[in-house]
């Protein structure tokens, strides 16, 4: 039987969890709607990895055996290269394409397949997003990169009460997303783990140009400029193990970074559009920008330990908040937790989550449209929780 899904997963850095992500697929493996299996095939793309663990890659191969290949790119291609490489002589009429650091939650895949095959106009699917093994933090939500966008960012670096509107803004636009009641249309999904529809003849989803990130920012352009739709789907959900890959190497993510940037403002928002962009990234970069930047966290207090554990007591109790975690003051991609009461206690799944790194904590008042904050803090992630 010809592969009827193709499950791509692009590796760099990352073997243990590019391992536990193929376990996770092999798990739970996609079947059609009248419950037939449906003939999935695993590709993993090893994007030439300086970091090798022989035994973890010998574990891969053997739970690929039968069911899939191990790809070795001759050079790191970049995740849009590295996913085109794997895809390259498939005619799967479904594609996931998947970061090594995603591990798929039961009937994750079937849900994916129901939502698309509903309605033929939707041309992606993706996944609800957790950052804890308890999917109790909700991933940040993708906002298509825009050129008033950057100005808001960069006014948000200026002082608190500007960083607090910005944070605003960015809880407005998650909330309707961060819901587990219905499917939502999306802007702009992740390319974390994201499954297409593709027809034969259909090029690589991804431009290669772009070294590193806006990949996806702009294959989500490309599909809402062509009229196509892109859903997150409820029922579907994965927990995110956020940037193992480029945490091992951030030089080189730092400047694929900054060669991606460039080129898709310019593409998208020619070049008025890339100089804002540009003059933006100048800023935030200069000195009175690291000034201000530095006077917003130092104004920060940490949160305070009880039983060893973070307790961040709130202003006043509340029905129900949002709780806002991300690595800057001014929540550039924030996470969100649901909770209520008169203080919140993170769980010891997102301290482990969070690992040994600090994050920035807003807590917004859901009981009024304004979204009022009633605490913020700083919290120590930890690698046992």
């Amino acid at each position: 039987m010809s592969t009827e899904l193709l499950a791509l997963i692009v590796n760099y850095n990352a073997w243990g969890e590019c391992r536990a992500a193929v376990e996770s697929l092999l798990a739970s493996p996609p079947h059609t709607a009248g419950g037939r299996p449906l003939a999935l095939e695993l590709a993993v793309v090893d994007n030439a990895s300086p970091i090798k663990d022989a035994a973890e890659e010998r574990a891969l191969e053997r739970l690929l055996a039968g069911r899939g290949r191990l790809v070795s790119a001759p050079s790191n291609l970049g995740y849009a290269g590295g996913c085109n490489l794997g895809c390259a002589g498939s005619d799967a009429p479904w594609l996931l394409v998947s970061n090594p650091d995603v591990v798929y939650q039961p009937g994750c895949l079937d849900a994916l397949l129901r939502a698309a095959e509903r309605d033929p106009g939707v041309a992606a699917a993706a996944p609800l997003g957790f950052l804890d093994d308890d999917l109790t933090v909700f991933l940040p939500v993708g906002f298509l990169p825009t050129p008033l966008d950057s100005l808001r960012l960069a006014l948000a670096t200026c002082g608190e009460a500007q960083a607090r509107r910005f944070a605003r803004g960015r809880a407005s636009r998650a909330l309707r997303l961060w819901s587990r009641d219905a499917d939502r249309e999306l802007v702009m999904p992740s390319g974390h783990a994201l499954l297409l529809r593709r027809a034969p003849g259909d090029a690589p989803p991804f431009d290669e140009r772009y070294a590193l990130y806006f990949e996806d920012a702009d294959l989500a352009q490309r599909l809402r400029r062509g009229g196509r739709r892109m859903v997150q789907v409820h029922d579907a959900r994965v927990v995110h193990r956020h940037d193992r890959s480029g945490r091992s190497d951030p030089a080189e993510k730092e400047r694929r970074l900054a060669e991606s940037r460039p080129r898709y403002f310019q593409r998208w928002y020619g070049s008025a559009g890339a100089a804002l962009d540009a003059a933006v990234r100048r800023r935030l970069a200069g000195p009175a920008a690291q000034r201000a930047a530095r006077r917003l966290t130092e104004a920060w207090p940490a949160a305070p330990l009880r039983e060893g554990r973070p307790w961040l007591p709130l202003a006043r109790p509340c029905a129900r908040f949002l709780v806002l975690l991300a690595a800057d003051p001014w929540m550039t991609y924030p996470g969100g937790v649901f909770d209520s009461g008169d203080a919140w206690r993170p769980a010891p799944a997102v301290l482990r989550a969070l690992g040994g790194g600090e994050a920035f904590v807003r807590v917004l008042d859901l009981g009024s449209e304004a979204l009022p904050e009633v605490a913020r803090y700083r919290v120590q992630g930890s690698a046992d929780g």
